[in-house]
């Protein structure tokens, strides 16, 4: 049998090395006189059997193939990262312009990262030492629509801000093919690409269906060979940051208010959806499921301290934190945090066994308000005001019972912008990035004030950090030795040998 699987794999890589060019970085139209058809069915049958290469799992184990690592989005990996946050080995800046970056990186087995900005251009930089190996340039007008991708094999799946569907070769960045799945536009703030199977989840809309507060998004299935659309589902609230946790056949997400829906994978139809009528207001959180099984969800709740009427609760409400049966959507147990909202994506990690031999998690979110855009000081204080007197906190509970385990205060930041905003360049990022962790129990989390920290987290004590001199949106991702981090203007990479070379 084993000698049946590598001459298997030895055919598949015999039929799929190239021996077309794939230069067609750009999208072309096809004419009755061209010979797209047939180029069409060879690009479809090169796909194909990536996929069929990939399911058999060779060698294309990925160290962050998406946001959040897996498909459960837990955010916690098996293997170590790096403590070395004093010095990046590298960075990328001035060729940005200035562009910015809400997106988190993405990771492949080769060392090789994925970086997405706003105005829609995705660069291919080596781990190691940031030599850039391509470029691609989405159309599409520029705007945070602009999706985190997802790695499968050696394809790397994304989407324009015009609605649609792209693959690409990983390897050199040439488009295989586009699909469009949305008549309107893509998803709207920082969502992320979800590629399950042979299946892509994404967000879009259709242009009679968006209501004047922006909601009316679809969830839409798209076949990873070609494009085809499978199903969409009609959100029935705004969503933000939609990045949909796959636990068997469902798909659980949640909307901005907090409430949780969980769709039957194959069809799209919703099996259950669940809230809790506490107020709820607008969250830029999530929902993640952990590897006890558990899905846990942040949410905001509207107060008196959001005045005036109007006023962002994602900047003056109180957070609350629920964990719940992802089969049922039975409630399991809740938190409630007095003034300090949450707005990132739970992050689940294992803290080892108990003295009876149990075994324990750890659930770690980031509470804080969300900065806003860099308005003068009269406006802002018209719009919402933050509180300096309240440090924001990253905390960390037993994942069984909502116990809270250890707290780390940040640094007091007085500004209602985020570290690295001006009016000529925004930073609009949430307070927090979502939370990283290695198979170390080291916490990776970035903050608006532009730092990134290393935590313990068992402790919760600080281990190292570094100021990125810009806040950050985008998850960091980790490999084994390396933390990414992609701030609003600036790509840096630590190494745990603590080389590289600067760009």
């Amino acid at each position: 049998m084993v000698a049946f699987d590598a001459l298997f794999k030895v055919l598949i890589f015999a039929l799929l090395s190239p021996g077309i060019s794939w230069d067609f970085h750009e999208p072309r139209d096809c004419d009755e006189n061209s010979d797209c058809e047939e180029e069409s069915s060879t690009v479809l049958l090169q796909v194909k059997l990536r996929l069929f290469s990939s399911s058999l799992g060779n060698d294309t184990f990925h160290p962050w193939p998406e946001k959040n690592h897996n498909l459960q989005r837990s955010g916690a990996a098996g293997f170590t990262a790096t403590l070395r946050l004093e010095s990046p080995a590298w960075g990328l800046s001035e060729s940005l312009g200035n562009d910015v970056i809400y997106q988190s990186p993405v990771i492949d087995h080769a060392g090789n990262i994925y970086v997405t900005s706003n105005m829609g251009r995705i660069v291919s930089l080596r781990l190691k030492d940031g030599l850039q190996r391509w470029s691609y340039q989405l159309g599409g007008p520029p705007g945070p629509q602009v999706p985190t991708p997802a790695l499968l094999g050696d394809l790397l799946f994304t989407a324009d801000s015009s609605g649609n569907l792209i693959c690409l070769s990983s390897e050199d960045g040439h488009e295989l093919w586009r699909k469009r799945y949305a008549d309107g536009d893509s998803g709207n703030d920082s969502w992320s690409i979800t590629v399950v199977g042979q299946m892509v989840l994404l967000l879009g809309t259709r242009k009679d269906e968006v209501a004047a507060d922006g909601s009316g998004a679809r969830i839409f299935a798209a076949s990873a060979v070609d494009g085809q659309v499978l199903w969409s589902y009609k959100c029935s609230s705004l969503v933000f940051n939609l990045m949909p946790a796959v636990l068997g056949h469902a798909v659980i997400f949640a909307d901005s208010s907090g409430t949780v829906h969980s769709l039957n994978l194959k069809d799209g139809q919703e099996t259950w959806s669940a809230d809790f009528p506490e107020g709820m207001a607008i969250s830029t959180g999530g929902l993640a499921i952990g590897s006890n099984r558990v899905a846990y969800v942040t949410s905001n709740i509207a107060t008196e301290k959001c005045t005036p009427a109007g006023s962002d609760p994602t900047a003056c409400g109180d957070g609350l934190l629920r964990a719940m049966d992802p089969l049922t959507g039975r409630l399991l147990w809740k938190r409630r945090f007095t003034q300090l909202p949450a707005n990132n994506v739970p992050t689940i990690f294992p803290l080892g066994a108990d003295p009876t031999g149990a075994d324990r998690w750890a659930v770690v979110i980031g509470l804080g308000p969300n900065p806003l855009r860099p308005f003068p000081a009269e406006a802002l204080n018209a719009v919402n005001s933050t509180s300096a007197a309240i440090p924001d906190k990253v905390l960390a509970l037993d994942a069984s019972t909502g116990a809270e385990l250890w707290s780390f205060d940040t640094p007091s930041w007085d500004s209602d912008a985020a570290a690295g905003s001006s009016a000529s360049r925004a930073c609009w990022p949430d307070a927090f990035s979502n939370a990283a962790v290695d198979g170390n129990g080291t916490v990776y989390i970035g903050w608006k004030g532009g730092r990134l920290f290393a935590l313990n987290g068992t402790s919760g004590s600080k281990l190292s950090e570094y100021d990125l001199g810009s806040a950050i949106n985008g998850e960091p991702s980790l490999a084994p030795g390396a933390v990414v981090a992609a701030a609003c203007n600036r790509v840096l990479v630590f190494l745990e040998d603590g080389q590289g070379k600067a760009h």
